[in-house]
């Protein structure tokens, strides 16, 4: 990501030792959360009229999202899925991609990430976060780090305990609890730092909801709108 900085190792023990701060999202948190808790409760039951339909989509999805504008890769997403059984080649999984000028700014390796995970796509067995950072582990997916799994267990399983930190969560986090402005990266090892200290704080501050909705609610508040996910399988 051009001009974008790293969180040290340092920086993220630095946040997570100072978590607590994120209470200064509360009042905040409190437009969103109705909007978030709505939607959830919507998408979830439809979920459980298609589980096997949303597992696929909701892979698709997070797969297909590096650097791509959400509503641009509702659109992608749906094409991967309605070609998923015919894809012969990366050729072919970038045209899905990139049809109508839909796809992501690096098209051609998610199109490679996406058509090396076909097999567990196809198969379209049950997953969570842990089963999906095992796959990539084991090089059974691609494309699928701890931001992607976590956003793809999420829209499969609300209660599952990942957290999806993206440029606007690093942002919000980096500014609420430090004070400093900047556009953030994060490798694996600060990534599961913060992942472990804002779940922590998520459950203690929001026991009745589930992860996926308060880092839903939170990310909007640091976008500072509200962004509609049932497009995604509509």
């Amino acid at each position: 990501m051009a001009g974008a900085q790293s969180i040290s190792v340092k920086m993220a023990k630095a946040i997570a030792a100072q978590i607590d701060g994120l209470d200064r999202l509360l009042v905040d948190m409190e437009d969103y959360l109705p909007l978030v808790r709505d939607e959830i409760a919507d998408m979830f039951v439809a979920r459980d009229a298609a589980p096997s339909f949303w597992r696929q989509r909701a892979l698709l999805f997070a797969l297909a999202s590096p650097q791509n504008r959400f509503d641009s890769n509702v659109v992608a997403a749906r094409r991967l899925h309605a070609g998923l059984r015919e894809f012969a080649d990366v050729e072919a999984v970038y045209q899905a991609l990139a049809a109508d000028k839909h796809g992501t700014v690096s098209s051609g390796g998610v199109a490679r990430a996406i058509f090396h995970s076909l097999p567990v796509l196809r198969e379209n067995e049950y997953y969570n976060g842990a089963i999906l950072r095992d796959l990539q582990k084991e090089r059974a997916i691609m494309g699928a780090g701890l931001k992607v799994t976590a956003f793809a267990a999420h829209l499969n399983d609300p209660t599952d305990k990942v957290f999806t930190l993206d440029t606007h969560m690093y942002r919000g986090l980096v500014k609420t609890i430090l004070g400093i402005d900047g556009t953030w990266t994060a490798g694996t090892t600060a990534y599961t730092i913060l992942e472990e200290a804002v779940i922590g704080w998520a459950q203690r501050t929001y026991p009745d909801d589930t992860l996926f909705t308060v880092q839903w609610a939170m990310w909007s508040v640091f976008r500072g709108q509200f962004d509609s996910h049932i497009a995604i399988f509509n």
